[in-house]
């Protein structure tokens, strides 16, 4: 059971130049306490992740930790191997994908979370989000691309090499789609 109590002071009052601030307190006090869940034994352990929602929260941190450890030792053989140089605009061309694919997203990531569950045409809104925002991919692309020389004059490289520019274009739009 959660308790609140609300202090209430002075109004806010305008005297010419003046301005009196009232004061709103909301304290919080708890009575009831938080416990920790550890399993007791292996048994207990495996009835804890053979429940769904534990199974899958378990995979998508093992998932974030896989992603990241990766991407640790990718950015380690990298600097190993190429220049300080090479290493910046790769750095810099990956950024620049996620942050289109980001953009791209257009806040779908999060509004399918909301209202997926209550649609009875759930694969009709999924394959109308991830059109849509594969399409906005690539337009922010080409946009990207086209004023390159104003915001990054030093990824011009990705417009001058034909390949890069396809390799761009068709991992920015597949990023946006995962």
């Amino acid at each position: 059971m959660k308790n609140f109590h609300i202090y209430h002071t002075s109004p806010i009052t305008h005297h010419g130049s003046r301005i009196t601030h009232h004061a709103l307190r909301i304290t919080h006090h708890r009575t009831d306490t938080m416990t920790l869940w550890l399993p007791k034994n292996l048994t207990e352990l495996k009835q804890h992740l053979n429940d769904p929602l534990f199974k899958n929260a378990s995979f998508l941190m093992l998932s974030s930790v896989t992603s990241a450890g990766s991407g640790f030792f990718f950015w380690l053989i990298a600097a190993r191997f190429y220049s300080t140089a090479e290493v910046g605009l790769a750095s810099a061309i990956i950024a620049a994908m996620g942050l289109i694919s980001m953009l791209s997203l257009l806040g779908f990531d999060i509004s399918l979370v909301r209202f997926l569950p209550e649609r009875a045409d759930k694969t009709e809104l999924i394959n109308t989000c991830l059109t849509i925002s594969f399409i906005v991919s690539l337009a922010l692309t080409a946009i990207f691309i086209a004023g390159i020389e104003l915001w990054s004059p030093s990824l011009s490289i990705i417009r001058e090499n034909k390949i890069l520019l396809l390799l761009f274009v068709v991992f920015t739009a597949t990023v946006s789609l995962t």
